[in-house]
């Protein structure tokens, strides 16, 4: 769905609205590293969706938690990898992706 957003608006302050137009009980969610915010994935599961977030490098903290939860999971490799390596926009670009069954079961 696609909807023009106000002058001074942005991303994320848009996704909450579109959001909320939306049947999401039992869907997927996707956004982009840009809507990975803690309102936005709490909005999604308060609708009993699940959701997908891109998380990129430059979110720090969520970022590192999410490595160190793949570390400490309990000998579960994760079920999907897959890195990309290109250049764009004058500098190295690598992309790293990792899936799992279920961040449910992980420890915190």
């Amino acid at each position: 769905m696609q909807v023009r957003t106000a002058a001074k608006s942005n991303e994320i302050t848009a996704i909450p609205q579109r959001l909320a137009l939306l049947a999401l009980r039992g869907r997927l969610v996707t956004i982009d590293a840009m809507g990975c915010q803690k309102s936005i994935a709490r909005q999604i599961v308060a609708s009993e969706a699940d959701h997908l977030l891109a998380v990129k490098g430059n979110q720090g903290q969520l970022y590192d938690q999410l490595k160190d939860a793949f570390r400490r999971a309990e000998g579960l490799e994760p079920t999907g990898r897959c890195r990309e390596v290109g250049k764009g926009h004058g500098r190295l670009e690598v992309r790293d992706a990792w899936s799992s069954p279920t961040g449910r079961n992980w420890p915190n």
